[in-house]
């Protein structure tokens, strides 16, 4: 599990992003990201209900994003807030080595990986 001080809890630091971050895209997922001018990275996960009417999906999917943080948390650059939500219903199915692919990628294609 990844630990409570990585990641973002509060609404007012999601509606922060929402309205001045940064936001990139690709067809499964969507970052929205911010400085945050502390030595490591939070983040928060957002699976909509429009996307999955069953909470048992919402979370399942949550759970697979979350995970490839925590196991790659050492790859990622620090001093951000980053949002990762979800933009298909694809992601459901997938299996745990492809949505980390996926997600790895759109983090290498921003810079957000270290080198």
């Amino acid at each position: 599990m990844l630990s409570r001080k990585y990641r973002i809890a509060d609404n007012i630091y999601f509606n922060r992003l929402f309205q001045k971050g940064n936001s990139r895209s690709c067809p499964l997922f969507y970052l929205k990201f911010l400085s945050n001018n502390l030595p490591y990275s939070r983040f928060g996960f957002i699976v909509g209900v429009k996307l999955f009417k069953e909470a048992v999906k919402r979370n399942r999917v949550k759970r697979l994003m979350r995970e490839v943080i925590r196991l790659n948390f050492s790859k990622i650059c620090d001093g951000y807030d980053i949002i990762i939500g979800a933009k298909s219903n694809k992601l459901y199915g997938m299996k745990y080595r492809e949505v980390e692919k996926l997600l790895l990628a759109i983090f290498s294609n921003n810079n957000f990986l270290k080198e």
